[in-house]
């Protein structure tokens, strides 16, 4: 089928893309002037009226990270990877954790179950260190959550399975059968154990 270019509309997509808000262009001439504290007050109260404009969300934490304002970074990061859950992005959410992550290894989102189902998917796709980093500790930041089994179970297979860590995922699972031996995730431990043991005599 012969098309007629000539015929077609001019697409807008592109131009869809290139526009900026006014708020956003606003931002912008602030950078360019370096007033960065001003850019930054800026794009958070855009955020406060607006939660999901994404790009202020991304824009912010990438300014905060050049300002080197930690504070305000933990604040954002977090903030932004709740929306994100609250809206189902899973993988969104776990690319601002990385970004995040990377600038200060201290971040951590500030719910536990957050902290968990980040864990899960960046353990499958490929980043344990990462995920390792969510989980630890999770019993002393939130020491009354109900599922610190099934994260350190996670934590157990990721010792075995991704860095060959035979007594440290040992002593992991020792520890969810002495502190939750009621715990419905008991026998799954049970049986993880005697693997990694099956594992450690070959």
């Amino acid at each position: 089928i012969e098309v007629d270019i000539d015929d077609l509309p001019d697409s807008n997509r592109n131009s869809r893309v290139l526009e900026v808000s006014p708020e956003m262009r606003a931002v912008e001439i602030l950078m360019h002037e370096g007033k960065t504290e001003q850019a930054a007050n800026q794009l958070a109260g855009l955020i406060r009226n607006a939660p999901g404009e994404l790009e202020a969300r991304d824009r912010l934490l990438k300014l905060l990270r050049l300002m080197g304002d930690e504070f305000r970074h933990r604040e954002q990061g977090q903030s932004y990877i709740s929306f994100l859950f609250g809206e189902n992005k899973i993988s969104q959410a776990a690319r601002v954790f990385q970004a995040c992550y990377e600038f200060d290894k201290e971040f951590k989102p500030q719910k536990p179950g957050e902290r968990l189902e980040l864990g899960r998917y960046l353990r499958q796709n490929s980043s344990p260190k990462q995920a390792m980093a969510l989980l630890n500790n999770l019993h002393k930041d939130f020491p009354s959550y109900e599922n610190i089994p099934q994260a350190y179970l996670m934590v157990a297979q990721i010792l075995c399975e991704q860095f060959n860590e035979d007594a440290r995922a040992r002593q992991v699972l020792n520890f969810i059968l002495e502190n939750y031996p009621s715990h419905p995730m008991r026998d799954a431990v049970q049986d993880y154990l005697r693997v990694v043991d099956d594992v450690s005599s070959h």
